[in-house]
């Protein structure tokens, strides 16, 4: 799987260094780009299966003024064949805490990749902090963020990447970690007995 914003395609020959690129984009349709040029974003469609080639031709150009020579198509190189995969994974916080203090070990968060397939995750804090993101066993896609107590709050960022090097992230709101229980030094009761005449 590639990313489908561009592709770019280098090469140079000796007797014309200005030489036509030759690729089919989908079936049926042909696209012409001038050495080093990008294939512009739209020419792929996500999902779908696409075969790319490459022709060097050394056909002389009409505004070509040098020593006269002839030409021709030379060989093309094999067929690549790939899946364009140009959306980004979903990555979703399902237990967020609602206020800025919590006692809770860990955040969960479930990451949605349909196409090309989850390469890496990652986690930092706004402190620049990394967590390792901890896979659930037996539940495809669900994460677990272990969270660490600290004197401060922060923000959780979590990225994943997919096989086609799309990113998809989401951001927490400040968390602060604590799971100090009040600590009594003393503890008094005051019991009031109504008075009888």
């Amino acid at each position: 799987s590639q990313r489908a914003e561009t592709l770019r395609m280098l090469g140079r020959h000796a007797s014309n260094p200005e030489y036509t690129l030759l690729g089919t984009t989908a079936p049926g349709e042909t696209s012409f780009l001038p050495d080093g040029e990008m294939i512009p974003p739209g020419t792929f469609v996500h999902g779908e299966p696409c075969e790319w080639y490459v022709t060097a031709d050394d056909t002389p150009q009409p505004d070509y003024s040098g020593p006269e020579y002839t030409g021709g198509p030379g060989e093309s190189s094999p067929v690549q064949s790939f899946i364009v995969d140009v959306n980004s994974p979903v990555v979703m916080i399902l237990d967020e805490p609602g206020e800025l203090y919590t006692s809770r070990d860990a955040l969960h968060v479930t990451i949605i990749e349909d196409l090309s397939g989850l390469h890496s995750i990652s986690c930092t804090t706004s402190h620049g902090d990394i967590i390792d993101p901890v896979p659930e066993p037996g539940e495809e896609g669900l994460w677990s963020i272990p969270l660490e107590e600290t004197s401060y709050a922060y923000t959780l960022k979590i990225i994943a990447y997919d096989n086609a090097g799309n990113p998809g992230e989401a951001v927490t709101g400040p968390i602060r970690i604590d799971r100090t229980p009040p600590d009594l030094d003393t503890m008094s009761i005051q019991i009031n007995v109504p008075f009888k005449k």
